[in-house]
């Protein structure tokens, strides 16, 4: 069971997360090679 403090640590990393995968996906296909082989 999670108490308050650990599921609001888990949204947390969650959304920062999700918005790292988002920034991920807006950079890349804007460089010219990818970046990532």
């Amino acid at each position: 069971m999670l108490n308050f403090s650990s599921s609001k640590l888990f949204a947390a990393g969650f959304s920062l997360a999700l918005s790292g995968i988002f920034l991920a996906m807006a950079i890349v296909p804007a460089s010219p090679a990818g970046v990532i082989a």
